[in-house]
């Protein structure tokens, strides 16, 4: 059986078309991945926040009064 071109390029559009999806697939893996860290590293960074807040409040005397009221 003899091929056309029109087969040729229909083969060719499927092919293309799997890889796209392949690819679309691949990027939501990859943003989620992403959307995972950065959570993390917001989280964090608001730990580190707070205690560098608490750490200054329980070392500077004028700042724990001032809390304190």
């Amino acid at each position: 059986m003899k091929r056309t071109l029109q087969d040729w390029a229909n083969l060719a559009s499927i092919i293309g078309n799997a890889g796209l999806i392949l690819s679309l697939g691949f990027v939501g893996f990859q943003i989620a991945d992403n959307t995972k860290e950065m959570r993390a590293t917001t989280a964090a960074q608001a730990t580190t926040a707070l205690q560098t807040w608490y750490n200054e409040i329980g070392t500077n005397e004028q700042a724990a009064s001032l809390f304190r009221r």
